[in-house]
């Protein structure tokens, strides 16, 4: 990527991702409730923090998949690849 800005937000999405790919399985209400919290503050702070046209749009797919990613792991699904 040739715009700084551009490399820092997908450097922070990934930490992001790292942190919250295998959301918990069956977590109480305010486990839950905190997890989403969490997850959206952090992005939250990336969208204050990275002035791009791509932030917002980015940083609400992520949060998108996320919830997605719940609902499968409270199926008892999973997306692990093992190598």
């Amino acid at each position: 990527m040739k715009n700084p800005a551009h490399r820092e937000l997908m450097a922070q999405l990934y930490r992001w991702f790292e942190k919250y790919e295998n959301p918990p399985k069956n977590p109480s209400t305010e486990e839950m409730t905190a997890f989403f919290q969490g997850a959206w503050a952090e992005l939250d702070e990336i969208i204050q923090k990275v002035q791009s046209p791509w932030t917002m749009r980015m940083c609400i797919g992520f949060y998108e998949a996320l919830e997605d990613a719940y609902k499968v792991a409270q199926r008892g699904e999973t997306n692990n690849v093992t190598t």
